[in-house]
């Protein structure tokens, strides 16, 4: 569809299934269902506390190299360690701020309703579970823990049945190899 075939009531937009035009929001009247409004909240928590969490690492830093030295990692020595583990500590810190600022901007975007913000949240909060389900254990501390749970709990309410309708269904499109839509 050309931008000119594209129709300009923000109704006729949503069910084409397209974005609302700039300044509009796809929130109805009465705003979002109470799940989804929780469900941002706690994502704000959430976010907040994997950024204060990465962000604590490199003030952990000589008991990560401790943990690490103890696990004898084989044939690294504990000077080796000891150097590389702040750039590592530093990189994690900066991939929390990342994750906790992108949480922060879809789940806003899911607040208005955006369905591919969820999905993006949901991607979002795999990999979250990933880096605590891998053996990462000297990184892996109580706040970043909380923040992955509050995360999960979150995604769960934008499944309940009140949330689920806020968010539009995609348009079914009609293939031509099919006679029915």
């Amino acid at each position: 569809m050309s931008e000119q075939d594209e129709p300009e009531n923000e109704s006729e937009r949503e069910a084409a299934g397209l974005s609302p035009r700039s300044g509009a929001r796809r929130t109805p009247e009465g705003g979002p269902p109470v799940q989804v409004r929780l469900s941002f909240w706690i994502w704000v928590v959430a976010s907040a506390g994997l950024i204060v969490g990465f962000l604590l690492l490199p003030a952990r830093q000589d008991a990560i190299v401790a943990e690490l030295v103890e696990a004898d990692p084989g044939g690294v020595s504990a000077e080796d360690i000891a150097a590389g583990i702040p750039t590592v500590l530093w990189m994690f810190a900066m991939a929390g701020v990342a994750f906790g600022v992108l949480s922060l901007l879809f789940a806003y975007k899911m607040r208005e309703g955006t369905r591919s913000a969820r999905s993006v949240l949901i991607a979002l909060t795999l990999v979250m579970v990933a880096f605590h389900i891998l053996p990462l254990d000297p990184f892996v501390n109580a706040v970043t823990t909380l923040a992955v749970v509050l995360a999960c709990v979150a995604i769960v309410l934008t499944f309940l049945p009140g949330a689920g309708d806020y968010f539009p269904k995609l348009p079914r499109t009609v293939r031509r190899w099919r006679d029915t839509p």
